[in-house]
């Protein structure tokens, strides 16, 4: 059963009050409960409550943004993206003037991968090493949404650059 609430399903045509889905292996299969909201060409996952409508992954994040509100109410929290852990032995790790303000969060620098592009201070070494000991960008207490959204281009990048999933 598992095998099939992975599958993918793609709402191929309506008969009557059935909707006829069709498989990534062009299998059809009929849905006569199907979800409301759906059209020709909505993409469709079987889970155990049923059919689900997929939207890009847009029901998936209001429902955990949902569950996040319960947990933690609506009340907008920051203390996530900071934590200074002058406790390390390395501590701190570059040179800085705050040291009560530099950022261990991301301790290895998530950026590093996209070389020239990582809006850092950064130099390359005689033999072509990129050296990084210049740079406080991660380290930086206000630069958490920074980094997220290069991570979220170097992301981008690698979903192109990925070979179709069959």
């Amino acid at each position: 059963m598992s095998k099939l609430r992975n599958k993918i399903y793609t709402a191929d045509r309506k008969e009557g009050d059935v909707w006829v889905l069709e498989d990534e292996n062009g299998k059809n299969i009929s849905l006569k409960n199907a979800p409301e909201g759906i059209s020709d060409g909505a993409k469709l996952i079987r889970k155990r409550s049923g059919f689900v409508l997929l939207n890009d992954g847009e029901e998936e994040r209001k429902e955990i943004r949902k569950k996040m509100d319960e947990l933690f109410g609506k009340k907008k929290t920051e203390n996530y993206k900071f934590i200074n852990h002058s406790e390390c032995e390395f501590f701190p790790c570059h040179k800085t003037d705050k040291p009560e303000d530099f950022n261990c969060l991301f301790c290895y620098c998530p950026l590093f991968a996209l070389g020239d592009d990582c809006g850092g201070n950064f130099t390359y070494t005689q033999n072509g090493y990129k050296d990084c000991s210049n740079c406080l960008v991660p380290h930086r207490r206000e630069n958490y949404d920074y980094v997220n959204k290069k991570l979220m281009e170097l992301y981008e990048r690698m979903k192109k650059k990925a070979p179709e999933e069959k």
